[in-house]
């Protein structure tokens, strides 16, 4: 079978477009897959009634939190409220991991955190900086007591409680915080 020149180029037009609506079939659902890892999960701890919430979307009134969806109505200023931001992981129970979280790995206790942070490597020869999610531990004299949020130990991790309900965790910590943090 020969093809005239217009044609060919009529073939080569329609694989061109057929070719194109696949790769954006394919990166489509690419790019809605990794949107809805990224969506941005919070908790909220409610100052005055001292509860935790899990918000499915926030609404708010005149610089006021209004509600926090899941049929929550409260009408709260935003120093009432604390948000409590979701790390995407799991502790070795299968619970998420929020920021403001008190972990027990193996014998160490230690609150999640969200920020900059400075931490020891190379055994306390190098002071390096981070920032994200970070391990404040609770009952380990500094060098040591900060560190990166490595998600390699969640497996031995379990969440044994919050800083909000459980305040005295957040009064226990006996290392080195940086002034303002």
């Amino acid at each position: 079978m020969i093809l005239s020149d217009e044609d060919y180029l009529e073939f080569i037009k329609e694989g061109q477009k057929f070719a194109l609506e696949k790769l954006k079939d394919y990166f489509q659902n690419d790019v809605e897959k990794e949107v809805k890892k990224m969506k941005q999960k919070f908790r909220a701890w409610d100052k005055r009634d001292k509860e935790i919430y899990l918000v499915d979307e926030i609404n708010w009134d005149r610089g006021n939190f209004e509600s926090i969806g899941d049929g929550i109505t409260f009408y709260r200023g935003a120093e009432e409220v604390e948000l409590m931001l979701s790390t995407n992981t799991k502790d070795k129970t299968g619970k998420e991991i929020f920021e403001g979280d008190v972990l027990q790995i193996d014998y160490i206790k230690a609150i999640v955190r969200f920020g900059q942070y400075r931490y020891y490597d190379n055994a306390g020869k190098d002071v390096l900086t981070g920032n994200g999610f970070y391990l404040e531990c609770l009952n380990v004299m500094d060098p040591d007591c900060i560190s990166p949020y490595e998600t390699d130990v969640l497996d031995k991790a379990e969440i044994i409680g919050n800083i909000y309900e459980n305040p005295e965790y957040d009064q226990n910590f006996v290392g080195f915080r940086i002034e303002g943090e």
